[in-house]
């Protein structure tokens, strides 16, 4: 079974607070590339699960 991640400590290590990590999980706050490939580093979650604007917007960016 993988580790489980908490929103904490996604906010710890992306340097933010755990509220801005609620208010992106939430939809209160738009995620930006970053943050999204962030996430996907942290959690190995695919990008697609949780925004597929913004993986479409990375795989347009890739393939210039």
């Amino acid at each position: 079974m993988p580790e489980r991640i908490t929103q904490r400590r996604i906010a710890t290590e992306l340097g933010v607070t755990p509220a801005t990590i609620n208010a992106y999980f939430g939809g209160r706050r738009a995620l930006g590339i970053e943050v999204a490939l962030a996430v996907l580093k942290l959690t190995g979650i695919p990008v697609e699960q949780f925004s597929q604007r913004l993986a479409d917007e990375i795989r347009y960016k890739a393939c210039p």
